[in-house]
């Protein structure tokens, strides 16, 4: 059975490629109706496959992570959330027939962490009462029902099958990065500026991803393959740096210095990786020796971190910010319930010149306050900012619980999660969804120990098995 999951995991990971370049009209110029023919009988028969097997549904959302971008068609179109809904349907098909999985969606459930997500999308649904522009707020509130679905989707998978859909994860990360040099610029902005991204996502998003996939991979290759961590460090390390991230940058470099303070962190994982970091340190000035003009490049991207005058870095930042705060104390009830979800982008005008001019350049949405928790905040006020720092709270407790009962991956896990946070102080990141695939996976992992003694084997013939 993991071998015909795996064959099939590929086999639609290829397809999600295929269907990349399928939504991409200017690359099909010629014969783009039978390329479009040839994408509905690819869809229709990924559809049937998932039906089938929901795992195959967890599977492809893995691999089409990277190529997030590519596969949205519009502003309620997309094609993860195509994935998304048929894997819904195949677990509720499922549920019917399956007394093991029911049991352990009804174990999930029950657990903190779920609840308090929950929670948050409930208070999301609310504030769609008081959001000015409801179109936003609806279609906002619904991502958030969606990645909801997301966690409890892969905290019902075992441990293999996590492991598998990490590597498939990984295997598209790598997949993307000479992809991103064929495939073209999410906007022309980030083509003129010559940064390097893939799959359509922002330079910032993509490099952000690869420091925690990096970070996830490496740990669960640690044991088994440990050659091959080595193997794939280098090309995620030079895709993080390609993009010219600042934010991910910072990530990669801090989040063992986090690790480090934690009780719980192993000493021995910690140098492991600044080891790996040495390497690629050495491997790095050998390519800046041979050629210099990449290193000046990325030296002149990466000193704009000291030019705190520059809209594009500190300047824009603060404003931006100081427009968050007096936004939610504009109101005497904002502080405690915000402008509403998804409402931040055409309120924010008010108050900043710099969200106006975002708005102006890029399109109307297109403002964000580039910190996770102040977006949250004067959405969704401090009731939403309180419901999502509990669902960090208890992700970073269980994931703790996972490294000291030994867990490679729960060590992986536990770096992707401080990544995403320090990401989450330059970048809006409370619906990008790698940080639920996080959240999914220390579900499922710290499940899976209260379960094994808990959930009843199936008698007689009453329910029927996969």
């Amino acid at each position: 059975m993991p071998k015909f999951l795996f064959l099939c995991a590929c086999v639609l990971l290829f397809g999600v490629l295929a269907g990349a370049f399928v939504a991409e009209a200017s690359i099909l110029e010629d014969d783009f109706d039978l390329y479009v023919a040839m994408g509905v009988v690819l869809m229709a028969f990924t559809g049937f496959a998932i039906l089938l097997e929901w795992r195959l549904g967890a599977f492809l959302l893995g691999a089409a992570l990277p190529f997030e971008g590519l596969l949205t068609t519009g502003f309620f179109g997309s094609g993860i959330k195509a994935i998304a809904l048929v894997t819904f349907s195949s677990i509720g098909f499922r549920l019917l027939l399956d007394r093991r999985l029911y049991a352990k969606l009804w174990h999930l459930l029950q657990q903190p962490l779920v609840l308090t997500l929950l929670a948050l999308v409930c208070w999301s649904t609310v504030s769609i009462l008081w959001a000015i522009n409801k179109e936003a707020a609806l279609f906002k509130t619904s991502t958030f029902l969606g990645l909801f679905g997301l966690v409890l989707t892969i905290g019902l998978l075992k441990e293999r099958e996590l492991n598998l859909l990490w590597a498939i994860v990984a295997l598209g990360m790598v997949l993307s990065i000479p992809l991103g040099y064929a495939l073209p610029a999410p906007t022309e902005d980030i083509a003129a500026s010559g940064r390097f991204t893939s799959g359509g996502l922002h330079p910032n998003d993509y490099g952000g991803l690869l420091v925690i996939v990096f970070f996830v991979t490496y740990y669960m290759l640690s044991k088994r393959f440990s050659v091959t961590k080595y193997v794939l460090a280098l090309p995620f390390c030079f895709g993080v740096l390609a993009t010219e991230s600042r934010a991910a940058l910072v990530a990669l470099l801090a989040t063992p210095l986090l690790i480090s303070w934690m009780p719980a962190a192993s000493k021995r994982s910690i140098k492991g990786l600044l080891v790996t970091y040495c390497l690629l340190g050495l491997v790095f000035a050998g390519t800046i020796y041979v050629v210099p003009a990449l290193g000046g490049t990325i030296s002149d991207r990466y000193a704009t971190l000291s030019e705190y005058q520059s809209e594009e870095t500190w300047a824009g930042r603060w404003e931006i910010w100081d427009a968050a705060f007096r936004m939610m104390f504009s109101h005497p009830l904002r502080p405690f319930v915000g402008v509403g979800v998804g409402n931040f982008p055409y309120v924010a005008p008010t108050y900043s010149s710099f969200a106006a001019s975002m708005n102006y350049e890029q399109g109307e949405g297109a403002a964000t306050t580039h910190n996770i928790f102040l977006s949250i905040a004067s959405e969704l006020g401090l009731v939403g900012l309180a419901l999502f720092l509990g669902v960090l709270f208890l992700a970073f407790r269980q994931a703790l619980a996972l490294v000291g009962r030994g867990s490679a991956v729960g060590v992986g896990l536990l770096f992707g999660l401080v990544a995403y946070t320090v990401m989450g102080l330059a970048t809006s990141w409370e619906v990008d969804k790698i940080g639920y695939f996080l959240f999914g996976s220390i579900l499922a992992l710290y499940s899976l120990r209260t379960t094994q003694n808990t959930i009843a084997k199936p008698e007689g013939r009453d329910w029927r098995q996969w």
